[in-house]
């Protein structure tokens, strides 16, 4: 261990050796510095084009820097909504002018960074450093930020951005439009990236918006405005492109480098070793689980192991939950006579279908988890009697952070139960393992430390692509090791034993189905009972096939009224099936990068900055 030690010592001196002279900026200190003002004044065109001007004042409290550097995004990664690949929001950006405590003739620099995907603008003078509070001024065009989706067109913009190292105390904005806005459609966010809090306030006079922060925002945090209106309201909106725009490229001026290829070779080194460790763990807990589950014996039963709901029984299946959990659950919730599904608008060739959900009595008895699903349809409607909501977009950005809480509420729930092995366990289960095991994770945690610090060293210097593909690929070499994935205990392994037996009951044919002792009768209401337990394990159109011979009311399928009235078990699977289970997974799909606007903190603008 004491070798390894001294190995990993060598390795990370050799490593920092080259970044010794190379910082260009002066470090912001976050306990000494803020920003006690950003006022952002952003005027959008008819073209959607902002000219936007920002008023900052910086407190340097007592460190010296030559001025202020303001970090502008030109380029943001999204995911396209309709096919989930990988596509760009290439904003055009020309610097208009810049002043420092009231001087326009303030010297300062303008250089595109990340192959053009980012522009820097730093106001100072590099042979002067200062202290004390200083009051800065920059001018800009940006855009075009008008955006369109098959809901709405909408503005959805980052007033401050996520990457400033130092508090920001107070932030105001306005934002004057060509179309007067609507109250009820204008919304701002405050918080980490997707964040749904709105610690702000929002006013309207005529075709101008006023947004004002109520608190301090913390480092990492941001303030943000959306605005949405009827689609077709834009006449000129920003779509995405295939590949990011490199027009900015040719103004980088960035200083430092990674020193040598060496160094780069080592990083990439130690991150593929780690990687590779991480893999072969991976596979070798898999086999483990199989091999435990070989040994199970599985027969059918009738009802759901020790009165599980469906999103327990889906996520003792196959330790997650996901877009089938949230519709089996919503669909358990309507049959329980909670709400009503209503399909309003038609699945077609160029769109899915459209949904309505009715809340039709009190909502007490629902589990915690069960209120958060119901969250994320009704995002902007209380949860109450006779409230209605329209499953759209803004369920697209909510859901990460809701599906995180609801897989944590189901674990902790399965836990409790016995079936899950406790989170802290893993400390117990690393002696257990040999004296070989915790060795390695600390040589590997060691490891993980040093390249992250060396990622962030890079960072600080200005070579922004390299470094966020370093960060990246240690980060998720790291999550191998320390983001463990639920484990079943001897309980568990039973209990998914009985959960696969459940599924064989719900899956036989006919013929098979007659084998079996004492199995209930087929009646409309086994099917109700049955149907989320069937969607949460995928197979609701099995379970359907056993009753396509008994009809069904409209008493009986009231929960979910569909586009035509169903006759049978199979017409109505099959639409759940091909409308209401792929609309659920498609409008709660990841909502793509943390730059994307719409429905939560983030958009277009944003960056950060800080001193230099």
């Amino acid at each position: 261990m004491k070798k390894a030690l001294v190995v990993l010592t060598l390795v990370s001196a050799f490593l920092l050796a080259p970044f010794g002279a190379q910082a260009r900026t002066i470090k912001s200190d976050p306990t000494r510095e803020s920003l006690t003002k950003f006022n952002s004044q952003i005027v959008v065109g008819d073209d959607g084009m902002a000219d936007v001007v920002e008023e900052i004042t910086y407190d340097m409290g007592g460190v010296q820097h030559h001025g202020l550097e303001r970090i502008i995004p030109i380029v943001q990664y999204i995911k396209d909504p309709s096919t989930g690949v990988k596509k760009y929001l290439n904003y055009d950006f020309k610097f208009l002018e810049a002043a420092e405590d009231g001087n326009a003739n303030a010297p300062y620099t303008v250089s595109g960074k990340e192959n053009g995907q980012v522009i820097v603008v730093r106001i100072g003078d590099a042979n002067v450093t200062k202290t004390g509070i200083h009051t800065y001024r920059l001018r800009y065009s940006f855009g075009p930020i008008t955006r369109r989706d098959n809901v709405a067109d909408y503005i959805s913009y980052n007033i401050v951005g996520f990457d400033w190292p130092i508090p920001v105390r107070e932030v105001t904005a306005t934002m004057t439009l060509q179309k007067p806005p609507i109250l009820s459609q204008t919304y701002c966010y405050t918080g980490t990236s997707g964040s749904k809090a709105s610690d702000c306030s929002v006013d309207i006079l005529g075709n101008t918006v006023r947004v004002e922060s109520r608190s301090p925002l913390a480092i990492g945090e941001t303030i943000s405005m959306e605005v949405d209106y009827p689609v077709g309201t834009f006449a000129n909106v920003l779509g995405l492109a295939e590949q990011p725009s490199a027009k900015y490229a040719d103004t980088d001026t960035s200083g430092g480098d990674l020193g040598s290829m060496k160094t780069v070779l080592w990083f990439m080194l130690i991150f593929f070793i780690m990687l590779v460790i991480g893999l072969i763990r991976f596979v070798v807990s898999k086999f483990r689980e199989w091999t435990y589950k070989r040994k199970q014996t599985v027969i059918a039963h009738y009802e759901s192991p020790d009165k599980l709901k469906p999103a327990e029984i889906g996520l003792l299946s196959d330790k997650a939950a996901g877009n089938r959990e949230l519709t089996a659950t919503l669909v358990d919730i309507a049959i329980r006579g909670y709400i009503r599904i209503r399909e309003i608008k038609p699945k077609s060739f160029w769109s899915g279908a459209q949904y309505e959900f009715e809340i039709l009595k009190d909502l007490t008895g629902l589990e915690k988890y069960e209120l958060s699903v119901l969250s994320l349809v009704f995002v902007k409607t209380p949860l109450a009697n006779g409230s209605k909501a329209v499953l759209k977009r803004e369920a697209n950005y909510a859901r990460e952070g809701i599906l995180k809480t609801i897989n944590e509420e189901l674990k902790d729930r399965l836990e409790q139960k016995g079936y899950f092995l406790p989170r802290k366990f893993w400390k117990k289960q690393q002696k257990a393992a040999g004296k070989i095991h915790p060795r390695t994770m600390t040589i590997i945690t060691i490891v993980g430390t040093i390249g992250l610090f060396i990622g962030l060293i890079i960072y600080l210097n200005g070579n922004f692509r390299i470094a966020e593909m370093l960060l990246y690929f240690g980060i998720a070499a790291m999550a191998l090791f320390f983001m463990r994935p639920a484990r079943y205990t001897k309980l568990g392994y039973e209990q998914w034993a009985k959960v696969k037996g459940f599924e064989q009951f719900m899956t036989v044919t006919e013929k098979d189905r007659m084998k079996f002792e004492n199995a209930p009768e087929k009646t409309p209401a086994l099917f109700n009972k049955l149907l989320p337990y069937a969607i949460a394990l995928g197979v609701e159109k099995k379970w359907a096939n056993q009753f396509a011979d008994i009809s069904l009311t409209a008493a009986q399928t009231g929960w979910y009224v569909g586009s035509t009235p169903y006759l049978n078990s199979t017409m109505l699977a099959n639409d759940l099936n091909s409308s209401f289970v792929s609309s659920m997974s498609s409008t709660m799909g990841t909502s793509g990068s943390s730059m994307s606007g719409g429905g939560g903190a983030g958009g277009a603008g944003g960056g950060g900055g800080g001193g230099w």
